[in-house]
């Protein structure tokens, strides 16, 4: 059979429409986003010329927040913050979206980030995030008494993919990708699994917090990538399948 990849990120990742022949490759989402805001900017404004520390933890709250600022044609005083971003991709859409260096924290998840807030002075924080967000960076800020304000700016929906069951096989040659703990909700929805633990594909996860999923669904982590060259990567792991065949 010819090895094939299921890619459940939302955005279709144009490196991986051009692997070598012989593998097969699919998109399947198996997530939404609806961006959304709040009403009222002026609370965000006022936030915001305190030159807080501004947390983005996904490329999604940047576009939510831009979309806001462009749509109601608002002033962002961003230059005055200093960005925080979680992840590569998210640093990169804050430098392509709004021209700023954002800085990462040494582990990209909230551990990580955690770990970097714990050496800085307290000052306010402005969070922009999903509607259901990870809780643990807000929890701490809480707990250390630090003045914080979360921003919803997009909402994740979980999908049932159609196609999904139709290209899913269950086989050792078949590698899944999830990006984000909501794919792997997607992926049981859209096959009707109540868990992974029949899954014989080969489960790649990008980020502890995807793993961590995969783990309390019951599945078996293949490879965990934190900051990943996805197409170079899975050409590599298909070859050496292939010569162990």
């Amino acid at each position: 059979m010819t090895p094939t990849i299921l890619y459940t990120g939302l955005s279709n990742n144009q490196a991986l429409q051009s692997l070598p022949d012989g593998i097969g490759y699919y998109h399947v989402p198996t997530i939404r986003i609806e961006y959304e805001h709040p009403e009222d900017f002026a609370p965000v404004l006022e936030w915001l010329n305190r030159e807080p520390y501004v947390v983005f933890f996904s490329k999604n709250g940047v576009i939510g927040l831009e979309r806001w600022v462009r749509e109601e044609g608002l002033s962002l005083p961003l230059n005055r913050a200093t960005v925080w971003a979680v992840g590569k991709a998210t640093a990169g859409m804050v430098r392509e979206t709004f021209g700023l260096s954002a800085v990462q924290p040494p582990q990209q998840n909230s551990a990580g980030l955690i770990q970097a807030f714990e050496t800085l002075s307290p000052k306010p924080v402005v969070l922009f995030s999903a509607r259901k967000s990870r809780p643990q960076f807000p929890q701490w800020l809480e707990k250390r008494g630090w003045e914080y304000l979360r921003v919803v700016v997009y909402t994740t929906r979980i999908l049932a993919n159609k196609s999904l069951p139709e290209h899913f096989r269950n086989k050792p040659d078949e590698y899944i990708v999830f990006t984000s703990p909501s794919t792997v909700k997607g992926f049981l929805k859209s096959t009707g699994l109540p868990n992974l633990e029949s899954v014989d594909s080969r489960l790649i996860s990008i980020g502890p917090a995807t793993s961590a999923e995969i783990r309390s669904s019951g599945g078996h982590i293949f490879e965990e990538l934190v900051t990943p060259d996805i197409k170079n990567y899975l050409t590599r792991i298909v070859r050496l399948q292939n010569e162990r065949a």
